[in-house]
């Protein structure tokens, strides 16, 4: 028609994260060694566990087996210490083959270990 008229709109699209991606854990530092008599807390390593999927997606949870005299202490965002939570008898366990399994909160879930 005459005159022209026209008309404007914004539309703004939201992105909703996938769980694509697994949870990575990096050891950022490592004692391959520790005395039998270490005192319970001692600091075996320190992890480091991220997801880059957002929100759910993105928060990681991290396992060790039940069965070790070890355990996992968060010191504060995606970082933790392995310590010592028993006692340790050279003579009845020379080693430890600990598996550390990290699980994101996603659906469906992805874990690393």
């Amino acid at each position: 028609g005459s005159p022209a008229m026209e008309g404007h709109c914004n539309i703004r699209v939201e992105l909703v994260d996938v769980n694509d991606n697994s949870p990575e854990i990096m050891m950022t530092t490592l004692s391959s060694s520790v005395q039998e008599d270490a005192p319970i807390g001692t600091v075996i390593a320190l992890i480091q566990a991220k997801d880059n999927d957002s929100e759910e997606n993105g928060q990681v949870r991290l396992e060790i087996p039940r069965h070790v005299p070890f355990k996992l202490v968060s010191s504060f965002k995606g970082h933790y210490s392995l310590v010592t939570y028993g006692p340790l008898d050279r003579e009845k366990t020379a080693g430890y083959s600990i598996t550390i399994k990290a699980t994101d909160s996603g659906i469906p879930q992805k874990s690393t270990e």
